[in-house]
């Protein structure tokens, strides 16, 4: 009996130390944060089409003010099926509220700033009910390499090898492929990667382009954003990982183990004593 007690105290020792997140998984609604984080994105795309789609109260691009409204619906949508979930109910009802004024701000065709500000007090008070982060880059080391595997594996039978919207598959969408060799949507001097992040997650309404972020992980999604942004810089700039950044969490690691210990010795003790 002992000895089986003395091993299963070990044992979950082990999970602690070789795998410090699984201890702190069942704190947080794993199942929650992406659909948050990805109401967040689409409802950011929504400023985007909105801005280009829309000026002095006049439609300037019909396509982009339609995907401005499909956006904002199917975050809406997804919203609800998740606002039961929050921590405070008056919250979530008057960021439901929030939602339906913004849907008709954008039917009346408000100014620029109106939307953008409505959107951002939308997704601050999102972010705070459910206690979620959105990194607006990567937390991990980018690997340009992997970002190249995934990209041919998913992404180059429409975009193109060389990201020239060229692929086998192209010509049966309408619209094209976008050109993500254009520095305009993929250079450092006119777009950020976090502006093709939220892209490459979410997709594109009424466009052949999906969001890819139920098929691969956070990591990945950074590793193809990063790819991408090579076909239009010759030098693309990578995030830092300072050692700092990395050392701190080491740092982090050691003090869930030296947790895991305390308490594990704690058990011990008990377990001699009975």
């Amino acid at each position: 009996m002992r000895k089986i007690l003395f091993l299963s105290i070990f044992t979950v020792l082990a999970l602690f130390i070789l795998f410090p997140g699984a201890a702190l998984a069942q704190s947080a609604d794993t199942a929650i944060e992406p659909k948050v984080k990805k109401i967040v994105m689409m409802l950011n795309i929504v400023k985007k089409e909105y801005a280009a789609g829309i000026a002095k109260g006049e439609i300037i691009n019909a396509a982009e003010y339609e995907e401005s409204q499909v956006f904002l619906e199917q975050a809406f949508d997804r919203y609800k099926s998740i606002s039961a979930k929050g921590k405070d109910p008056k919250a979530a009802k008057a960021l439901a509220t929030s939602f339906s004024l913004l849907v008709q701000s954008i039917n009346d065709k408000k100014e620029h700033n109106a939307i953008n500000q409505a959107v951002n007090g939308i997704n601050s008070s999102l972010l705070a009910e459910f206690n979620v982060k959105l990194n607006q880059s990567p937390t991990q080391p980018v690997s340009l390499e992997n970002g190249q595997r995934i990209y041919h594996n998913a992404c180059k039978f429409c975009h193109g090898v060389a990201g020239k919207g060229d692929g086998p598959l192209a010509a049966q969408f309408d619209p094209k492929p976008a050109v993500l060799a254009d520095p305009d949507i993929t250079g450092d001097a006119g777009s950020k990667p976090f502006d093709n992040f939220q892209i490459i997650n979410v997709g594109i309404a009424n466009t052949g382009m999906v969001g890819w972020a139920d098929q691969f992980s956070e990591s990945e999604l950074w590793d193809v954003t990063y790819y991408i942004r090579t076909f239009s810089n010759e030098n693309v700039k990578l995030p830092l990982m300072t050692a700092g950044l990395i050392a701190q969490d080491d740092k982090d690691v050691a003090n869930l183990a030296g947790k895991a210990v305390a308490e594990i010795r704690g058990l011990l003790e008990q377990s001699l004593s009975a």
